[in-house]
């Protein structure tokens, strides 16, 4: 079974007003089109993306699987869907718990930091990996696999991926 884990893609600043609702910048939208474009033919891509209610975890969601859609036009389609399960603060065994039980493999979680950093770190009992905006890992493990059993397939940060 594989599990993707990634940060929303680089957002506004809080000007005062609701995190809830900061947007993604046009330079996070551009990573997260070249992320989607390379992860292409690289991997078999998620069908589902689960993403946080936050506005700037749906857009990110959205924008891959857009990308995916009109790239992959038979490998469709491409479902995104809102969980409050990803909203900052879960608990790395509910949504582990979540994902398994879909019906399809990968699955593709868009969360925050530091959550998606401690999510990585629990899957896997020691990763410490970097999460800059935009940061997508992939993880392996078996069908039972609970905390520390997963290994890191791969981890892509956004503004490192050159088209």
């Amino acid at each position: 079974m594989q599990f993707w884990l990634m940060r929303h893609g680089e957002a506004e600043q809080p000007y005062g007003g609701s995190d809830r609702n900061r947007a993604l910048t046009p330079t996070g939208i551009n990573q997260l089109q070249e992320l989607a474009n390379y992860l292409i033919g690289r991997f078999d891509c998620p069908k589902l993306i689960m993403h946080s209610p936050l506005r700037r975890a749906k857009q990110t969601a959205e924008t891959i699987a857009a990308i995916w859609t009109a790239t992959e036009p038979g490998a469709g389609p491409f479902i995104t869907q809102e969980t409050p399960l990803l909203e900052p603060g879960f608990s790395p065994q509910t949504l582990l718990d979540a994902v398994m039980a879909q019906s399809t493999s990968p699955v593709l979680c868009v969360g925050h930091q530091p959550d998606i950093g401690i999510m990585a770190d629990w899957l896997t009992g020691c990763a410490q990996l970097s999460y800059r905006p935009g940061t997508l890992s992939i993880f392996d493990g078996p069908s039972f696999a609970s905390q520390g059993m997963w290994t890191l397939a791969g981890h892509f940060p956004a503004d490192a991926i050159r088209p």
